[in-house]
């Protein structure tokens, strides 16, 4: 089930959106999908919440991809750069 939730400010790495900077420092939990568990070991929790399925057995970008849940403590600029990805 997808939540569409405007209160929730939405960042990215990826691509362009990579431009808009990351999130505040006070952001303490991040939703990371297409990230492996070795590339999040700056995520002082890490928790799998699901894997993406479409229920089509299309071979999407995300299909298969683990929806991580990441409690951080952290301060977001330095590490900023190495979640940036063009794809």
């Amino acid at each position: 089930m997808l939540h569409y939730r405007p209160d929730i400010t939405t960042v990215s790495p990826p691509n362009s959106l990579y431009g808009e900077g990351p999130p505040s420092d006070a952001a303490e939990v991040a939703v990371v999908v297409g990230f492996d568990e070795p590339e999040l070991d700056f995520c002082d929790s890490l928790v799998v919440t699901r894997v993406i399925d479409n229920g089509l057995d299309l071979d999407l970008e995300e299909q298969g991809d683990t929806v991580w849940l990441c409690r951080i403590d952290v301060e977001w600029n330095p590490i900023w750069p190495q979640l940036r990805h063009i794809g």
